[in-house]
């Protein structure tokens, strides 16, 4: 498989897969370095696959999973990352605590997808009220940009988006080949995804802007995977957000 037929190396596709498709069982706690044996095979398998991405000049992202994950999760991303693999990409949840204390390790390097994430995690490391979640996503995308990271936004809350634009792109001036949104395929955003794309967001929200004609990449996001792995994904959202049935319904009438 080849990445060919796009406008510009941003706007390639990419493939995202989870650690958890590598191993069986859940990471030695707290390692700081990749060094138990189910963890290092887990690991050579995914430098496999970063490998093989690289020599077709297909762009990946690893994943993140729950907490227990995130140790491997980020060892693992940055081990390859200072490998010299610059076609892989990672995620970061404002939902965790040691999020904040994460968002140190990266750097001009680096293709962020930042999200509040859905997992159903513990008090003792996560943040459980959404609105914290979500001025969080606006706190660490402002870290990364100054970090000169690429930055994913990835958030269906369209205040949240707007706060994006309003208090981060326009207000530090990030031109457009530095980010892109991202939304899950079948939520009913296409008339605001049109509005980014065309420019018309930009130059009807913020007028007289250095960036006011300024258009913005959109990517949808796909799931796909075997049946006892999709349903699983399925319910989590489900459980994160039951307005997705009705978004789903909204989908199949061509409700925007």
């Amino acid at each position: 498989m080849t990445n060919k037929n796009y406008p510009d190396e941003q706007s390639k596709l990419t493939i995202s897969f989870k650690p958890s498709m590598f191993m069986t069982g859940i990471p030695v706690a707290k390692t700081n370095k990749i060094k138990d044996l189910a963890s290092s095979k887990a690991y050579e398998r995914i430098k496999q696959v970063v490998d093989y991405g690289f020599k077709k000049n297909v762009n990946l992202t690893l994943e993140a999973e729950d907490h227990k994950w995130a140790d491997f999760h980020l060892d693992t991303y940055f081990s390859l990352l200072n490998s010299g693999y610059t076609n892989l990409g990672t995620v970061l949840q404002t939902r965790l605590k040691r999020t904040f204390n994460d968002i140190q390790r990266f750097n001009d390097k680096s293709r962020v997808r930042l999200v509040i994430g859905i997992y159903d995690e513990p008090s003792s490391v996560a943040y459980t009220d959404k609105a914290i979640m979500k001025d969080l996503l606006i706190k660490y995308a402002k870290i990364l940009f100054d970090k000169g990271s690429y930055v994913e936004f990835a958030s269906h809350d369209t205040q949240t988006q707007t706060r994006f634009f309003k208090e981060i792109i326009v207000s530090d001036k990030i031109t457009s080949d530095r980010y892109e949104t991202q939304y899950l395929k079948g939520v009913p955003r296409l008339n605001w995804q049109k509005n980014l794309q065309s420019g018309v967001f930009l130059r009807n929200n913020f007028k007289n802007t250095d960036l006011s004609s300024q258009k913005s990449l959109v990517r949808l996001y796909l799931p796909y995977g075997k049946p006892n792995v999709a349903s699983a994904y399925c319910k989590r959202r489900l459980a994160g957000n039951p307005n997705m049935i009705s978004y789903g319904i909204k989908n199949i009438l061509g409700i925007n």
